[in-house]
């Protein structure tokens, strides 16, 4: 139960709430002219009237709400003031500006609210009570209502950032389906440079990761470094996958792109024009596909050029697996021996199926592969100059995905 004091300090603080009240417009004013004048920033007509209207309806609130007795824990910011929150952002008035705004604001209430308590209200001590009543109200305003407003400012931010993220896809989508679209005005909607040489890179995160461990625009740009990039294209398409483009000069060397552990990236080759833009698209996420499936802990970066007999194989894992079992045999095994003929198989036929080339490839004597030939040639039941072609694919195909399951 309230003592008398405590009604009273209650009733001095809703008389000068009650007298205030009427001129929270020109309060409301006088508020954003002491903001605008410490923030320079603030800049421009819209942004200016934005933060003036905001005010307004700020300061009504607050003193409807004192006026009334509201509890403190029962403020909320108003639907207006939300408004007028994502108008900010849209706008372009970051948070950091919003929360510097409010405080400054609020020193100025505050010395409004302590002039008013000396004019309307009690003498002596109660004055300096109703003063810090209606203080530590405004202060508690303060915290509960720019907390609930920064969120609002983050989710705005994050829609308008959808928004434009699907604004862009749907241009780049365009651009890649049909080539005849006029260059220029394609590269205006995208914001970026359709005329040049382009590199395409599809990058995903692995799904046995958590989302956004690894941030794709640091990928991106490690990569663009790399190939020296002049410019540069990056969206979001999903969750998890990005599209991204690089213009490169055509002298420049594709290099060894930085690894990126929870990453796989496929590479297309470079392509010249919006056709290029587009081909240079589809290589990548052929290259891509293998990546995907080679299932490697580290992520992969894998380039069309490397893998592009494989990303034609790549649709059907199942028929892969089947493939490299029927060629390779006991070949296709996971020990150590099935290994070494792999690779002694594979060396003889880089030699052009010449054993010395291929002993000095692997460092062994001419004798020794060629007894290791003979042994290969046993286990698979055929000569290994028959169906050369098919035990090569299987080879190269293991080499990729790995022995089957």
């Amino acid at each position: 139960m309230a003592t008398k004091d405590e009604a009273d300090i209650r009733h001095w603080v809703c008389k000068v709430a009650t007298v205030l009240a009427p001129a929270a417009r020109d309060i409301g004013d006088a508020v954003a002219a002491h903001i605008t004048a410490r923030m320079p920033e603030v800049g421009g007509d819209a942004v200016a009237q934005t933060v003036r209207v905001t005010c307004r309806a700020n300061i009504a609130s607050i003193f409807d709400n004192l006026r009334r007795g509201e509890p403190s824990d029962a403020i909320v910011p108003s639907e207006e003031v939300m408004a007028l929150t994502r108008d900010l952002v849209k706008l372009g008035v970051s948070g950091t500006f919003v929360f510097r705004a409010y405080p400054i604001g609020m020193q100025r209430l505050i010395d409004i609210w302590a002039d008013a308590v000396g004019d309307h209200g009690p003498r002596g001590h109660e004055a300096v009570a109703v003063v810090k009543a209606g203080t530590a109200y405004m202060l508690a305003w303060l915290d509960l209502v720019t907390s609930r407003l920064s969120e609002e400012h983050r989710r705005e931010l994050e829609r308008i950032a959808r928004e434009r993220s699907f604004t862009l896809v749907e241009g780049i989508r365009r651009v890649l389906d049909d080539p005849a679209v006029d260059a220029d005005a394609a590269s205006a909607r995208i914001g970026y440079p359709l005329r040049g040489r382009h590199v395409a890179i599809v990058l995903t995160e692995d799904p046995r990761r958590p989302r956004g461990a690894v941030p794709m625009e640091a990928v991106a740009q490690d990569w663009a470094e790399v190939l020296r990039a002049e410019h540069s294209l990056m969206v979001r398409v999903d969750t998890r996958t990005s599209w991204c483009w690089l213009t490169v000069r055509p002298a420049v060397q594709r290099g060894r792109l930085p690894r990126h552990a929870g990453i796989f990236a496929g590479i297309g080759r470079p392509g010249a024009g919006i056709e290029g833009f587009a081909r240079s698209h589809r290589d990548a996420l052929d290259a891509l596909r293998v990546a995907e499936r080679a299932k490697s802990a580290e992520g992969a970066a894998l380039f069309f050029e490397e893998v592009s007999v494989a990303a034609l194989c790549s649709a059907d894992p199942a028929r892969i697996d089947t493939f490299i079992k029927e060629e390779l045999g006991s070949l296709a095994g996971t020990g150590a021996t099935a290994r070494r003929q792999r690779q002694t198989l594979d060396a003889f036929y880089a030699a052009n199926c010449n054993y010395r080339s291929a002993a000095a490839a692997l460092g062994l004597h001419h004798n020794t592969v060629r007894y290791r030939l003979e042994q290969i040639e046993q286990d698979l039941g055929r000569p290994v100059g028959e169906r050369r072609l098919n035990l090569e694919l299987a080879l190269h195909l293991v080499g990729i995905f790995g022995v089957p399951d």
